[in-house]
């Protein structure tokens, strides 16, 4: 079993972290950063070639939906914001 140390009231105790384990075993997997910039660069090519105006937000909405939930917002947020410094 996995245990973690809570502090209560100036006491330690060890509570079990076992429904951690099932909660994770549960969730989708999460993408790489690699992946995140391989979809937030076609979103940005998309973007230039239909003349939309390209801003952080806008990217990072698009992003969002087509990971559905396989990717933290602020990892999606640092690789958009990466992409757009470096000028895809």
């Amino acid at each position: 079993m996995i245990y973690w140390r809570v502090r209560l009231n100036g006491n330690i105790c060890l509570e079990n972290k076992g429904n951690v384990m099932i909660y994770q075993f549960f969730l989708p997997e999460m993408m790489s950063e690699e992946d995140i910039a391989i979809i937030a660069n076609q979103t940005i090519c998309d973007m230039k070639q239909v003349g939309t105006p390209i801003n952080m937000g806008a990217v990072i909405k698009i992003v969002k939906a087509e990971t559905s939930g396989r990717a933290d917002g602020a990892t999606i947020s640092k690789v958009v914001k990466n992409l757009l410094t470096q000028g895809v």
